[in-house]
């Protein structure tokens, strides 16, 4: 069962990623980004986007695993960042294989992190993530309200998954 999390930032996408990790007895793959940013030491450019995208992909080596975050984050950032699309991580949003998305509902309180960006229009963005997602035909489940609202949802949709595979 490979289940990626994905959403503007700030939208929970950590926390049930490792809660539904756990959960599930599952191996966790953390957003990338934040390593690569937190250790860059200059402001990122946007050719940073694509290795953020590639090395992201490179850790995905598990058959079963829950991902914080994929490839459509990496396109949708890039795109936001120059108005292009990059080819480089539009292939590998074409070869990503996750069996569900969970796609976070950015209903959470704003928190302020010095990597945030976009604290006025997440909701914008969460329509681009649906938008993406519908254009791919990728399956995907909404999650929103509290935590643990938003941790049965993702566990229902995970017990869905198993259920329709066997």
């Amino acid at each position: 069962m490979r289940i990626a999390i994905t959403g503007p930032e700030c939208s929970g996408k950590t926390t049930l990623s490792e809660q539904l990790a756990t959960e599930l007895n599952l191996p966790w793959t953390p957003e990338h980004a934040r390593v690569y940013l937190e250790r860059l030491g200059r402001p990122y450019v946007p050719e940073d986007v694509i290795t953020i995208a590639k090395e992201q992909a490179a850790q995905w080596i598990n058959t079963s695993f829950i991902a914080d975050t994929e490839m459509l984050v990496c396109s949708i950032w890039y795109e936001e960042k120059t108005g292009e699309t990059s080819s480089e991580i539009e292939q590998l949003v074409a070869q990503q294989n996750f069996d569900l998305y969970l796609l976070c509902t950015p209903d959470l309180p704003w928190e302020f992190d010095e990597l945030r960006e976009n604290p006025t229009d997440r909701d914008r963005l969460f329509e681009r993530y649906m938008a993406g997602l519908d254009e791919l035909s990728l399956p995907y489940v909404v999650i929103n309200g509290s935590a643990e609202n938003r941790l049965a949802v993702a566990l229902n949709a995970a017990k869905a998954l198993v259920k329709n595979n066997h």
